[in-house]
């Protein structure tokens, strides 16, 4: 007998598509030490608790800033260019894009082919000010791959 996976579960029950995942970040402020003194800065929360998302059939995973004065920031790492998040090891597992033109949410669109755990890291950055804010979201899942 053939073993089926998560999605072959939902479409053999008749549902289709992606599953849809909503994420409010919010940007609070945070005192940290540089240089032997404190400094007001900025920091990234995503989600509740640590951040942690176990996807197990194809979704839209949808982020979106709480704070009107930030969007998220485009950089550049290990050679590519993110839009606001980025996400390790790179596959071709997932897509990411900015869901508006203002930058205040980005889109991530995860096939959900490759079973294992992701790190990824959210960098904003304040509308005015230019201030950037980031995340790095602990991964406490391990990994998920199936043999």
């Amino acid at each position: 007998m053939k073993a089926r996976n998560d999605t072959d579960i939902f479409t053999g029950a008749g549902h289709e598509g992606p599953n849809v995942l909503h994420i409010l970040v919010r940007v609070y402020p945070y005192q940290e030490v540089a240089g032997g003194a404190a400094q007001t800065a900025h920091k990234v929360y995503v989600g509740a608790s640590s951040g942690d998302f176990q996807i197990t059939y194809p979704t839209r995973l949808i982020f979106a800033l709480a704070a009107e004065e930030w969007e998220f920031h485009e950089f550049e790492l290990d050679g590519k260019i993110w839009p606001g998040i980025a996400i390790f090891p790179q596959s071709d597992d997932f897509e990411v894009s900015f869901g508006d033109p203002e930058r205040r949410s980005v889109v991530l669109e995860d096939a959900c082919e490759i079973m294992k755990s992701y790190r990824y890291q959210i960098i904003v950055r304040h509308r005015q000010t230019g201030e950037l804010a980031a995340c790095d979201p602990a991964i406490e899942n391990g990994d998920r791959e199936r043999v």
